[in-house]
C-alpha cells in the first residue's frame, strides 16, 4: 500500500464522509427505477397492502400473512382470494381471468349446434348444479361421479372440474328441489286449480300416492305440475282423502275446482271426505262436482268386457307374438319367413301388457300384419306347434279380468282368429285413438269430452246392429259397461258439458229456442233470461270456423276483455284434466327412480327427484293426436246429437242453473279480491 493513500479508521466515529462519485452505468439502472412501466398491476394488490421492501403482506379480509416477493409471481395471493378466504369478495371466482368461450346453446331437448348464441366459461359451482340437474332429469344414480368412464369424460371435457363425493350431490338435488318448491308454490298463489290423484306401489313395497295440479295462469298456458310423490299408509278412503288435504293445506292452495280419480271405490270415499272438509265460505258450487272420474280409465274397462268375448283369439295370437319374441333364435327364423313371405312391414311385434291401455289393439294391429309369416313358420318349425299344444294357464288379472278359473287355448292361431282380430282392430282403433285424445297433459282436454262421448257410443250402437254375432256379442258386453258409467247424465260431472258450450267452435245451439219453449216466447221470465249479459252476448255471437288445430286458450285470451267474467270461468272449466294419466305417468317415473338398484332410496329422496324432474324438465312434446277428428266428422256427430236421450230440455235448463251459479261465484271471488 503507498504510503500516500489515505487511511480510513472503521471504529473512528470522527471521520468525514466520504463522497464516491457514482459511474454512468449506475445513472442509467437508478433512472430505470423511477421510471413508471407499462406492465399492468395485478387484482391482488387491491386486496393485499403493498409495502416497499417488506417480504410478507396481510389480507385485508382474514389476516393471513403471505409472500409479497413478486419475483414468484401473485398467483398464491390470488388464490388465497378465490379459494381460500371466505371474507374475501373474489371467492369463488375462479373465472375472473379466463376467456369466455363463444358457442351456441342447444335449446329443444337432443339438440346439437342450434339454438341461441351464448358466451361460456368454467365455474365449478355451476358445473357442481349441472351434476346434480342432470341426475335428476335423466335419473341417474347419485354415484355416477365414482364411475371410472364418466370421470374420464369429464375430464376430457375440462381437467379444472373437481368432483364432489355421491352425498354431496344428494344434498344438492334436495336443495334444488326446495329452492323449484317454493317457485311452484308462489305460482300457485291465488290460482283455482283442478288436481288428480293416484296410488301405486314400488319394488321397495310402499305404498305412493303421487298427487298433480293443473290449472290455467294467467298468461293463459295450461300449467301442470307434479306437487308430491309420497308414502300412504293404504288404500282406504279417508287414508288418502286426510292426505290430500293436508297437502292442499301445505301448498296454500284455497280454490280446488275438480278432483279427477279412478273408479277404485276407495276414491269415493276419498272424495266424500274432501267435500266435507273442503265445504266453506269460500268453496266452489258447495263442492257439488268436486268429483271427476277418469275417462280414459272408464273406457279401458269398456274395452276390457269387449275383448273378453274374443279372448281364445286373442290368447292365440299372443302366444304367437310370445314365441316368436322368445328368444333370439326364434326371432331370426321368424324373419326367415317374413322375407320368404315378402312382407314389407319393418314393424316388430309387440307384446301384450296388462298394466299398458292400448296394448292388445298395437299387438293385434301388427300381429295381422305378419300372418303369413306366422302360417308358414308352423310349418318349418315344429317348436312352433309344440308351444301351443301346452295348456295355459289365466290365474292373473289382466284381459281377462272375469277369467281367473283355469283354461285351456289348444292351436295356433287359425284363419278364422286373424279374421275376428281385423274385424276388432277396426273397432278398437276408435277407442285407442280417444284414449290417446283425452290422455294429453299439454293441451286442453275438458272440451273435448262431449265429441268423443258420442264418437264411442256410436261406435258400440253400431256394433250392435250387426249381422256378426261375434261382434254383437263384443258390443253387447261393451255396451253394458259403458252404459253403467255413462248412461245416466247424473253419472256424468255436468261441468263437462259446460266446458264443451265454452268452446267458440260450438257454443249452446237451441238455448234460445229451448228457453222460449220452457217458459214461453214473450213471458217475463224468458226476457229476464235472454236480457244481453255476458252469456247471452258469447252465445249470440256466431261461432269460430271448426279448425281441427283451432287455439282455444288463445282465443279467450284474445276476448278476455270482452267477457271479463265468462273467461275466469273459462279459465277454471278448460284447466279440467279428464283422465288420471299425468299422476299415472309419474309412476312410470317412479319405477325409473326406484328400481332395484336404487331401492334404498328414502322415501323423501325419491319425492324430491321425481318431483323436482317435472318441475325442471323441458316441457316434451306431447302425444300425438291419432286420428283427431276432421271437420266433416264433427259435423256429422252434431246431425246425430238429437238421436241422444239424455233430455235436452233437462240439460240446458241445468246448463243454465250451473252458469248462473258459477256467475255468482265469480263476483263473490272479485268482491272479496277487491
Amino acid at each position: 500500500m503507498s504510503s500516500d493513500e489515505p487511511i480510513i479508521d472503521l471504529d473512528t466515529d470522527n471521520q468525514e464522509p466520504v463522497t464516491v462519485e457514482e459511474s454512468p452505468a449506475d445513472k442509467v439502472d437508478k433512472e430505470k427505477e423511477n421510471t413508471p412501466t407499462n406492465r399492468k398491476t395485478s387484482i391482488v394488490w387491491d386486496h393485499f397492502p403493498k409495502v416497499k421492501g417488506a417480504k410478507k403482506t396481510k389480507c385485508k379480509y382474514c389476516g393471513t400473512l403471505m409472500s409479497s416477493n413478486i419475483r414468484n409471481g401473485t398467483s398464491a395471493l390470488l388464490s388465497h382470494l378465490t379459494n381460500v378466504c371466505k371474507n374475501s369478495p373474489l371467492y369463488k371466482k375462479t373465472d375472473l381471468k379466463r376467456q369466455s368461450t363463444l358457442s351456441f346453446k342447444p335449446t329443444n331437448k337432443g339438440a346439437s349446434g342450434s339454438g341461441s348464441l351464448a358466451t361460456h366459461s368454467f365455474n365449478q359451482e355451476k358445473c357442481r348444479l349441472a351434476l346434480a340437474k342432470m341426475c335428476i332429469k335423466d335419473n341417474r344414480p347419485f354415484s355416477v361421479v365414482d364411475d371410472e368412464g364418466f370421470r374420464e369424460f369429464v375430464w376430457e371435457l375440462n381437467p379444472n372440474f373437481k368432483f364432489v363425493s355421491r352425498w354431496s350431490v344428494a344434498r344438492d338435488c334436495l336443495s334444488i328441489y326446495e329452492e323449484e318448491a317454493i317457485k311452484v308454490k308462489d305460482m300457485l298463489k291465488g290460482q283455482t286449480v283442478c288436481l288428480t290423484t293416484d296410488t301405486w306401489s314400488s319394488v321397495q313395497n310402499y305404498n305412493y300416492m303421487c298427487l298433480t295440479a293443473h290449472w290455467i295462469d294467467d298468461d293463459w298456458v295450461l300449467q301442470k305440475k307434479i306437487l308430491n310423490f309420497c308414502p300412504i299408509e293404504n288404500h282406504r278412503g279417508e287414508t288418502i282423502g286426510s292426505l290430500v288435504y293436508e297437502y292442499i293445506r301445505e301448498w296454500g292452495i284455497n280454490n280446488v275446482f275438480t278432483i279427477t280419480v279412478d273408479n277404485a271405490s276407495s276414491n269415493d270415499g276419498a272424495i266424500r271426505f274432501l267435500r266435507r272438509v273442503l265445504k266453506g265460505p269460500i268453496d266452489i258450487l258447495g263442492c257439488k262436482y268436486l268429483h271427476l272420474r277418469c275417462c280414459a280409465h272408464i273406457i279401458n274397462l269398456v274395452v276390457q268386457d269387449g275383448l273378453e268375448e274374443e279372448f281364445d283369439s286373442i290368447t292365440r295370437i299372443l302366444g304367437a307374438v310370445t314365441y316368436v319374441r322368445s328368444s333370439p333364435a326364434r326371432y331370426k327364423t321368424f324373419k326367415d319367413c317374413v322375407a320368404r313371405a315378402a312382407i314389407e312391414c319393418k314393424q316388430k311385434p309387440c307384446l301384450d301388457v296388462d298394466t299398458r291401455w292400448n296394448s292388445t289393439y298395437l299387438m293385434l294391429e301388427t300381429a295381422v300384419k305378419y300372418e303369413q309369416a306366422f302360417d308358414r313358420l308352423y310349418t318349418i318349425d315344429s317348436n312352433y306347434g309344440a308351444h301351443f299344444r301346452s295348456e295355459v294357464t289365466d290365474d292373473c288379472e289382466g284381459n281377462t279380468r272375469k277369467r281367473k278359473r283355469k283354461v285351456k287355448v289348444i292351436g295356433a292361431p287359425s284363419e278364422s282368429d286373424w279374421e275376428t282380430a281385423r274385424n276388432m282392430i277396426e273397432y278398437l282403433k276408435i277407442f285407442s285413438d280417444v284414449t290417446t285424445k283425452i290422455s294429453g297433459t299439454k293441451y286442453v282436454t275438458s272440451n273435448t269430452f262431449f265429441s268423443e262421448f258420442v264418437k264411442m257410443q256410436a261406435t258400440i250402437t253400431r256394433m250392435c246392429l250387426s249381422t256378426d254375432e261375434k261382434k254383437k256379442n263384443m258390443a253387447t258386453s261393451m255396451k253394458t259397461k259403458f252404459d253403467r258409467y255413462w248412461e245416466d247424465i247424473d253419472n256424468m260431472n255436468f261441468l263437462l258439458h259446460v266446458a264443451v258450450v265454452l268452446d267458440p267452435r260450438f257454443k249452446l245451439r237451441y238455448i234460445s229456442f229451448c228457453i222460449e219453449t220452457i217458459y214461453g216466447k214473450n213471458s217475463e221470465k224468458g226476457k229476464q233470461i235472454l236480457e244481453k249479459s255476458e252469456v247471452d252476448i258469447y252465445l249470440a255471437d256466431g261461432k269460430e270456423k271448426r279448425d281441427d288445430n283451432f287455439d282455444i286458450l288463445g282465443w279467450w285470451k284474445a276476448n278476455a276483455v270482452k267477457f271479463p267474467i265468462l273467461s275466469k270461468l273459462a279459465r277454471h272449466l278448460l284447466a279440467m284434466p279428464i283422465s288420471t294419466v299425468a299422476s299415472e305417468s309419474a309412476f312410470s317415473t317412479g319405477g325409473r327412480v326406484i328400481d332395484k338398484y336404487r331401492s334404498s332410496l328414502n322415501t323423501k329422496t325419491a319425492e324430491a327427484l321425481i318431483c323436482t324432474q317435472d318441475w325442471l324438465r323441458s316441457t316434451p312434446a306431447d302425444l300425438e293426436l291419432i286420428g283427431t277428428m276432421t271437420s266433416k266428422q264433427i259435423d256429422e256427430l252434431n246431425e246425430k246429437l238429437a238421436a241422444i236421450e239424455i233430455g235436452k230440455l233437462f240439460f240446458v235448463i241445468r246448463m243454465l242453473s250451473v252458469l248462473t251459479s258459477y256467475f255468482k261465484y265469480i263476483l263473490i271471488s272479485l268482491n272479496f279480491s277487491m
